[in-house]
């Protein structure tokens, strides 16, 4: 847009859309979760899955994410924090590894399933940082 700039203002408003729709289509493709969603959904043809209010994540899935979420939350130390955020690495890496043997083998229920995991897996290394934040903690990232 900087080019732009002495343009015209309808030319500098097109310049503007068009610089944000590229911002936007590099953070989909910079961030594993975001790109996969929007992955299945040029599949599938349909909305996005982090946008469907109406899907639900398995029972099973958010016992295991409140019990880590407890954890980050107990943890009193760096050195703690350090070990959970390993481990949800760890995690979000196993999904992501899951996620694409389901597109490859166009299971796309899995893959829906899966990018809600992962989207979970996001939230609890969000809430470790902020927690570090919070608390003071620089070595975690």
């Amino acid at each position: 847009p900087a080019p732009f700039a002495p343009a015209p203002a309808d030319q500098r408003a097109l310049a503007e859309a068009a610089s944000a729709r590229v911002n936007d289509a590099l953070g989909v493709l910079r961030d594993p979760l975001r790109r996969a969603d929007y992955a299945l959904a040029l599949a599938t043809g349909e909305t996005s899955v982090l946008d469907d209010e109406t899907r639900t994540a398995s029972p099973t899935l958010l016992m295991e994410v409140m019990e880590v979420r407890e954890a980050v939350d107990d943890a009193s130390d760096e050195a703690s924090l350090n070990i959970l955020v390993d481990e949800n690495a760890s995690r979000a890496a196993a999904t992501r590894a899951r996620l694409a043997d389901a597109f490859s083998r166009g299971d796309h229920a899995k893959c829906a399933d899966l990018v809600i995991e992962l989207n979970f897996w996001g939230k609890v290394a969000a809430e470790a940082r902020a927690k570090a934040a919070a608390e003071r903690w620089e070595g975690i990232l």
